[in-house]
């Protein structure tokens, strides 16, 4: 269902924000037809379409989402997690398969928009308990209670005391600096981190907007950006093509 209100919302709050939250030169170039295709098509009619949103497809393979699950599952005990923070959630299809199996947890979703609108509007079309944008642009502090928060991405600075911080294909997208201020919240308040990412850093624009980054964050700025983890296992995605996955524990 569209709810352009919120969408013109989630936009009009953006345009106050830090520069370090603002889209980085990778996204930008794909948010720029993201938002066309919204406004002329629709959420409803972008499911029937090949489009910018395939990357966020209500029909993208169940594989691509129970596997790093599957991953994760190995090195951590999802019955004990109170607490999942994602940034970067494309539109909640990782969400949806942690939560149908572990109900009770706190999802705390970042992104920006209009990936955060989509995100919003497909949960709220199978989850009854999520926590609206509308909602969560006043939050002062993080939330604990069971259901899915959806924040902006320049809330980020909220999280405290969380059981396992998550980003799939994200960090890749951002250059160092920009990875670094999130990953200082990180390093600081969670507990386990699990990260899916090209090791070796995404392709290089030839220059500043066009498409890919300006420089390449690798895992050398993972392992700066976390020096109070213990990185406890890589394994190549078998779904995301060129990505590794990896699980990271506080020592």
């Amino acid at each position: 269902m569209d709810d352009r209100a919120l969408l013109k919302l989630m936009l009009k709050d953006r345009k106050n924000i830090q520069n370090i939250y603002k889209p980085t030169n990778y996204w930008a170039c794909y948010e720029r037809k993201m938002l066309f295709q919204i406004w002329l098509f629709g959420l409803k009619k972008l499911q029937k379409r090949e489009s910018i949103l395939s990357a966020f497809s209500y029909t993208t393979p169940f594989e691509r989402f129970m596997l790093p699950y599957d991953y994760c599952h190995k090195h951590i005990d999802f019955t004990q997690i109170n607490t999942l923070v994602e940034l970067g959630s494309g539109c909640g299809r990782q969400v949806e398969i942690i939560k149908k199996r572990h109900p009770n947890i706190c999802f705390l979703l970042f992104d920006m928009p209009p990936a955060l609108y989509v995100c919003e509007q497909y949960l709220k079309s199978i989850f009854p308990d999520v926590v609206s944008y509308r909602e969560t642009r006043d939050m002062t502090t993080m939330p604990r209670k069971k259901g899915i928060y959806i924040f902006g991405n320049w809330k980020f600075p909220i999280i405290k005391n969380i059981d396992l911080f998550w980003n799939a294909a994200s960090f890749q997208e951002m250059e160092p600096g920009v990875v670094a201020n999130y990953l200082k919240y990180v390093n600081k308040e969670a507990k386990n981190v699990f990260l899916q990412e090209r090791m070796e850093g995404k392709e290089l624009a030839i220059k500043k907007g066009k498409c890919g980054v300006l420089k390449k964050t690798t895992i050398e700025d993972y392992k700066r950006g976390l020096p109070d983890f213990k990185l406890v296992d890589t394994s190549p995605s078998v779904i995301t093509k060129g990505c590794t996955n990896s699980f990271w524990k506080k020592d």
